[in-house]
């Protein structure tokens, strides 16, 4: 297994987590713990499904960043504490760095 495949599993894994802190603490709005398992959901599956692709031309991949963007702005615009958004906002960074990571690298 290369290191750009490993890449869409953690990807998965931070969508899990982020799917699963929706029951783990306390969402300042109904609203926050819809969104939060929806974009959850959107991230793993589009994460499980990109893998083994590589490129710019990978849908699954612009689907996990477009996604991965959006826990970036997450914490913000619900108005969340300053752990959690920093939490939030590492985890959700790591994710659309390792998402342009495997679209900027092309498989030989």
């Amino acid at each position: 297994m290369s290191k750009l495949t490993s890449f869409p599993i953690l990807s998965a894994l931070i969508g899990i987590l982020f799917l699963l802190s929706s029951f783990w603490i306390q969402m300042p709005e109904p609203s926050a713990v819809r969104s939060s398992l929806v974009a959850g959901v959107i991230l793993v599956l589009s994460s499980a499904l990109s893998f083994g692709k590589s490129g710019w031309d990978s849908i699954f991949h612009w689907i996990a960043l477009i996604s991965s963007v959006w826990f970036i702005l997450f914490p913000i615009v619900y108005s969340m504490d300053f752990i959690l958004t920093a939490a939030y906002m590492l985890l959700a960074i790591t994710a659309v760095m390792l998402n342009y990571y495997a679209m900027e690298h092309e498989e030989q």
